[in-house]
């Protein structure tokens, strides 16, 4: 039993499965999956990539591991008992004979979180369909109205809280910037314009990722590993039109940008299935240049 306006936790009895959930919200099954492998690794993945680093791109190009590994799937073990295997409380992953997810069973809980980004007319649907397994337990149900209630609770809290996140990446972006710009100590020499054989980071990181392939946050991960050494003190007024001022910023070397990146990737270590590893990257990552090669 829990107090407030969610007073009883259903989950113990009653799970509602992705199947019966792209049914009733008319949605393919697959991308019901899909959206329940995304919750799941938002919310226990542990260590990822900051929104600002790009998080929900890095999430949606590497979901099926991200989810196997917050899962604990493993779909190499010879013995595929998903009932034995399952970390996450609350979400039963059901694997088929092949070692293939065949549909995940939510308790109320991550129903209703996953409902939560759904649209009000489907999360209706959801919501009856809850009524109707609960009243199946001997477990007191809640009303309708106080069951859309609680969703739309949940979905106004949820909101806040990706307000407060942004507002808060936003923040520490702008403040990035101010000290971007400013005139560092160890600045010897300012220009006008970027000089033809140097980039400033953002242009550099852009650069980087268009050659290699890899995501603009491991690119920016590798910049930063060598950016004291890379800069020769060397400044000049940020071309981005978005800072206002004519603020100085940090000038690079492209060819010293280069030999960096160059340097980085004759020391990474392939994992399989196209991915590689560093001792400074917390995370796999993809190189589709040294796939290529």
């Amino acid at each position: 039993m829990k107090n407030g306006l969610l007073s009883f936790d259903p989950a113990q009895t009653v799970r509602m499965s992705s199947r019966e959930i792209s049914i009733l919200t008319d949605k393919q099954h697959a991308h019901v999956l899909r959206d329940i492998k995304t919750m799941t690794v938002d919310l226990y993945a542990g260590r990822l990539p900051s929104e600002r680093e790009g998080r929900s791109r890095y999430i949606a190009e590497n979901l099926s591991e991200l989810f196997s590994a917050a899962a604990g799937l493993n779909k190499d073990d010879p013995i595929l008992d998903h009932q034995s295997n399952q970390p996450v409380a609350g979400i039963h992953v059901v694997l088929d004979v092949r070692g293939y997810i065949a549909e995940i069973l939510l308790d109320y809980e991550h129903t209703m979180i996953l409902m939560s980004g759904y649209s009000t007319r489907l999360r209706q649907a959801v919501v009856k369909r809850w009524m109707e397994l609960e009243q199946k337990t001997t477990s007191p149900a809640l009303t309708t109205a106080e069951m859309i209630a609680a969703i739309a609770n949940n979905a106004v809290k949820t909101e806040r809280e990706l307000a407060e996140t942004k507002a808060l990446a936003l923040d520490s972006a702008d403040r990035i910037a101010a000290l971007e710009t400013k005139l560092l100590p160890g600045a010897t020499m300012h220009h006008s314009d970027c000089p033809a054989d140097s980039e400033i980071k953002s242009r550099a990181l852009r650069r980087k990722h268009k050659e290699t392939g890899m995501s603009l946050a491991v690119c920016e991960r590798i910049f930063d590993l060598y950016a004291e050494n890379m800069w020769k003190g060397e400044t000049c007024v940020n071309p981005n039109p978005a800072v206002p001022g004519h603020k100085p910023c940090r000038v690079y070397k492209i060819k010293e940008i280069n030999a960096a990146f160059k340097h980085f990737l004759k020391y990474v270590k392939p994992v399989g299935n196209g991915y590689f590893t560093d001792k400074d990257i917390p995370t796999r990552f993809r190189v589709p240049c040294l796939e290529r090669d």
